[in-house]
């Protein structure tokens, strides 16, 4: 309701791009390419840029978010939400054919788990991880998804899954070993969740199977998505961020 009512008042949206293009903490470039990518007000229309001021009002110290921490974190997510909708609707269901109705099915689920790990690696804050993962999940959900609300649900428990990893490692261990970590977590997540919940009536040996899979799919997320953020780092896109500045930290 909130968008329409902007939508009516034109001059009511106005504090939230203002907040965005004049924050301090967020590089003027990134914004402005942003805006002038409508990337802003497609953000506004989700509801995001309303966590703005409640994330920097109630996040402090070494774990607090800037502006543009929250903006990167959701063109991530929502930029991978759209890949999910375009794989989930049109290419899932023919490459996922030969592994029907097999143990083996998660193991094409990297890109499902890639927000987490990304997210995490730029961001390097607590909760990127999961909130990158479910912006993406959100993003794709509506969109379209044959799954339903539970695509949600399996953005939150994948999330929390690289998140756990990246807070173990205590937020300090950012090259591929911990991304290849993280990306193992978020798979574990969702190969237990799904076990429970998409295929309930497979036998302890096949759900162990299913588990294992969705692990190998988490790890070849965490090395693709430290691959990624490589090379964004070495065109210069990261510059605000650690991930920018130091291509890997062991």
């Amino acid at each position: 309701m909130s968008h329409v009512d902007n939508a009516s008042h034109p001059r009511a949206s106005e504090p939230a791009d203002d907040e965005l293009a004049h924050d301090d903490s967020a590089p003027p470039r990134i914004l402005r390419i942003l805006q002038l990518l409508g990337i802003v007000r497609l953000l506004r229309l989700l509801g995001i840029v309303r966590l703005v001021r409640f994330l920097r009002r109630r996040s402090a110290g070494r774990i607090g978010w800037r502006t543009v921490d929250i903006v990167v974190a959701s063109v991530l997510g929502v930029a991978f939400g759209l890949l999910f909708a375009a794989w989930n609707n049109f290419i899932y269901p023919t490459v996922s054919l030969p592994l029907e109705a097999t143990p083996f099915s998660p193991v094409i689920g990297s890109i499902w788990l890639m927000p987490a790990v990304i997210g995490g690696l730029v961001i390097r804050k607590a909760g990127a991880a999961v909130y990158t993962e479910v912006v993406a999940a959100t993003t794709s959900m509506l969109f379209g998804s044959v799954w339903g609300l539970s695509v949600f649900m399996s953005g939150v428990w994948q999330g929390l899954g690289a998140e756990l990893v990246f807070a173990a490692l205590a937020y300090r261990r950012w090259g591929v070993a911990g991304s290849l970590l993280a990306g193992a977590g978020a798979g574990l997540a969702m190969g237990v969740n799904q076990s429970i919940v998409s295929v309930p009536e497979y036998s302890a040996d096949w759900k162990i199977a299913y588990v294992l899979a969705a692990v190998v799919a988490g790890i070849a997320a965490g090395v693709l998505g430290w691959l990624l953020v490589r090379a964004l780092a070495r065109t210069g896109v990261l510059a605000p961020f650690a991930a920018g500045r130091a291509q890997q930290e062991v």
